[in-house]
């Protein structure tokens, strides 16, 4: 099973695809929508693809779902203190994401099932709470 960690800036994203052999791929990519979802259309259905919940996030778990992949919310906090290491970049974190989803390690937060953006850039669920 194919197993993805991606670490989500304000312009690119490192992607780090892990085969199910453990070989893992890694591309840098601007955040553009349609380039995005060429690349990730490329996955095998239904893949689980983890992120961590800063920043902007919601428009790539929208594209993600609307893929047909499984878009998993990481919990910053508790994702650095579980894959500490004294390297630390893009490259490192998208690869720890996709292992930590592999093995089924990482911690993890709620996605509202309905999302809109407030005027502050804060996704937030229908009923106006913040997500």
């Amino acid at each position: 099973m194919v197993h993805v960690g991606v670490d989500l800036d304000k312009h690119t994203s490192q992607i780090a695809v892990l085969a199910g052999d453990g070989e893992i791929a890694q591309q840098r990519v601007p955040n553009d929508a349609a380039r995005l979802a060429k690349l990730l259309a490329e996955l095998p259905p239904q893949t689980p693809v983890a992120i961590e919940a800063s920043g902007t996030w919601w428009w790539l778990v929208d594209l993600l779902e609307e893929l047909g992949h499984q878009p998993v919310l990481s919990n910053p906090k508790q994702t650095k203190a579980i894959a500490a290491a004294r390297l630390k970049n893009d490259r490192v974190d998208a690869e720890r994401l996709a292992l930590l989803l592999r093995g089924d390690l990482l911690p993890t937060v709620w996605i509202p099932p309905v999302r809109r953006v407030n005027s502050s850039g804060t996704a937030s669920s229908s009923s106006g709470s913040a997500a």
